[in-house]
C-alpha cells in the first residue's frame, strides 16, 4: 500500500501484548505478530474513510489550500492536511526547554519596549490564535495557551525503549489535540455545541494488583480487558473502550476519610470536598 512520506512504513510497526495473568509485556515486530492482529489493521486501513485520508499519497499539504479573508488556509475537520514544521507553533515552550525562561527580553512596562511587544503578542495568540502566513497553517488560542504554557505528565522513552516512562514537560504537536481545538473554535463562531466522544489519556492508572468492583464482582485491574464493565463516576454501569496507559507511573496509596486505602497513579483525578467551599473541586493524586 502506497502511504506519504509522513506515515511509519507498516514493515516497521510493532505490536504489545500484554499476558492476562501476569501483566508483562512482549513485543512482536509487524512479521512476527499474529495473523489476526495484521488482519484487523489491515481491514481498518482498507475501510475507514477517515483513516484512509490520513495516510494517503494524496492528501494534501496545508500551503496547496485556498485561503479565507484573514489568510487561514479553509479545510474540514475530516479532512486533514498535512502541516509541515509544527515546532513553529510552540516555540515559546521550546525556548523554555532551552533556558528555563520563557524570554530572554528584561521586563519593561514600557509600551514600545520590545518586552511589552513580546507580551502583547503572546496576548493576541492566546486570544485570536496564531497563524503562519507562509502556508496559512493556523492554530487555535486554546492551543498556542496549551502548548506553550501548560506543561503536562508525558510519556516519554525511557531506557527501555519498549516501555514509557513520566516526565514532566511541555506537549507535543499532536494532530488530534488541532482537530478537537478548530472543532471547538468553528463550533463557537457558529453557536453551535461541541462533543468529544472519547480520547487517549482520559483515563487515569491504576497499579494491577489493585482490586476494583465491577458489575460482576471483585477484579484486578490486571483482568480488566476491553468490553468488560466498571463502574463510571455517576455509579452506573459503564463499558471499557480503550486501555490507553500501560505503562511506569508513579504509585501513591490514598487513604479516604472512611479509612479505606486506594492505589492510584500520580495523575489520577479525584472529586475533593474542600473546607469553606460548597462544590468539589477536582484535585490530581499529587495536590491532594
Amino acid at each position: 500500500m502506497e502511504l506519504n512520506k509522513y506515515q511509519t512504513p507498516i514493515e516497521s510497526l510493532r505490536y504489545t501484548h500484554v499476558d492476562e495473568n501476569t501483566g508483562e509485556q512482549s513485543y512482536f515486530s509487524w512479521q512476527d505478530c499474529p495473523e489476526e492482529i495484521r488482519e484487523e489493521f489491515n481491514e481498518a486501513i482498507s475501510t475507514i474513510p477517515f483513516i484512509q485520508w490520513l495516510i494517503s499519497p494524496n492528501r494534501p499539504n496545508c500551503k496547496d489550500l485556498p485561503r479565507d479573508e484573514n489568510g487561514r488556509a479553509i479545510w474540514k475537520i475530516t479532512e486533514p492536511p498535512i502541516i509541515e514544521d509544527t515546532d513553529y507553533f510552540r516555540q515559546t515552550a521550546i525556548h523554555f526547554q532551552k533556558t528555563g525562561r520563557y524570554t530572554d527580553l528584561r521586563p519593561n512596562p514600557n509600551p514600545n519596549s520590545a518586552y511589552r511587544k513580546w507580551i502583547d503578542q503572546e496576548a493576541d495568540r492566546i486570544y485570536n490564535g496564531m497563524l503562519r502566513e507562509s502556508d496559512g497553517a493556523w492554530i487555535p488560542g486554546d492551543l498556542y495557551w496549551y502548548l506553550n504554557y501548560s506543561p503536562i505528565i508525558l510519556t516519554v522513552e525511557g531506557e527501555n525503549e519498549n516501555v514509557g516512562e513520566r516526565d514532566t514537560d511541555f506537549p507535543r504537536f499532536w494532530e488530534g489535540i488541532l482537530w478537537r481545538s478548530i472543532g471547538w473554535t468553528d463550533a463557537r463562531r457558529v453557536g453551535q455545541n461541541f462533543a468529544e466522544i472519547a480520547k487517549r489519556g482520559a483515563s487515569k492508572a491504576h497499579p494491577y494488583c489493585q482490586e476494583v468492583i465491577t458489575p460482576e464482582g471483585p477484579k484486578l485491574w490486571k483482568d480488566i480487558q476491553v468490553g468488560d464493565c466498571l463502574f463510571g463516576d455517576n455509579g452506573l454501569p459503564t463499558k471499557v473502550i480503550d486501555i490507553p496507559f500501560d505503562g511506569k507511573a508513579d504509585i501513591y496509596k490514598i487513604t479516604l476519610s472512611d479509612g479505606r486505602e486506594v492505589l492510584a497513579s500520580d495523575e489520577h483525578l479525584w472529586r475533593v470536598k474542600v473546607h469553606c467551599h460548597k462544590n468539589e473541586e477536582v484535585w490530581s493524586t499529587t495536590k491532594l
